[in-house]
């Protein structure tokens, strides 16, 4: 498990885990596909989030008089 800060990055891919983990002999994981050493798709899932996100932000807002 590494911490930079307050942030808890999974110890079997290395993703930002923003929820909460599941953990395994002392260790964090991002999801139950990780923690038993398959490949999982957290990674493009945060990616999409994060791009809907953005695309939220960049939309302009919309003023009423």
């Amino acid at each position: 498990m590494v911490w930079i800060d307050i942030t808890l990055w999974c110890d079997g891919c290395g993703v930002e885990i923003l929820w909460p983990p599941v953990m395994f002999e002392f260790k964090h994981y991002c999801c139950q596909e990780c923690q038993e050493g398959r490949e999982c798709d957290c990674i493009y899932q945060q990616e999409m989030e994060d791009q809907r996100r953005e695309s939220q932000n960049a939309s302009p807002s919309m003023i009423l008089f």
